[in-house]
């Protein structure tokens, strides 16, 4: 999994996979991060869901996807919003936009919220929690 430092507060609610999104965790286990696809108008679905967003088919498959992409948008909190996170304010919430066209909210853990900026390039990074859970984080991608 990651190289990177992630100080996960010990008592945050954990995601609970349902039928869904069940393909989605079961692939970030592993390493990968699945994206569900549409097989009738190939719309690229995140987060999982029943039916497609763009066409309202039920009928999806599973694709990989490399991760990468840019901050689409972000905000800063700075009051705890759960009691758990009391000592990790202030956090940077992010919109990332994934090369292959999806947005995922998620982290950036290798920067301090001040150093966000919009555009900057972002790479996956897996952090399992425990063994049912991996978090799909993002870091900054340093382009030289």
């Amino acid at each position: 999994m990651s190289d990177y430092q992630w100080l996960r507060p010990v008592n945050l609610t954990l995601p609970d996979p349902d039928e869904d999104s069940f393909e989605f965790w079961e692939g970030l286990k592993q390493g990968r991060l699945l994206m569900q696809v549409c097989n009738i108008c190939s719309q690229m679905n995140y987060p999982p869901m029943v039916m497609c967003s763009e066409c309202g088919s039920f009928n999806f498959q599973w694709r990989e996807i490399e991760g990468g992409g840019v901050l689409y948008s972000y905000v800063v909190t700075h009051q705890p919003i759960h009691p758990s996170l009391v000592d990790y304010t202030p956090f940077l919430t992010a919109l990332i936009e994934l090369d292959e066209g999806p947005r995922i909210t998620s982290n950036i853990v290798n920067i301090q919220p001040e150093e966000a900026e919009i555009g900057m390039r972002l790479k996956l990074e897996l952090f399992e929690v425990n063994p049912q859970i991996t978090l799909p984080l993002f870091v900054r991608e340093y382009v030289s």
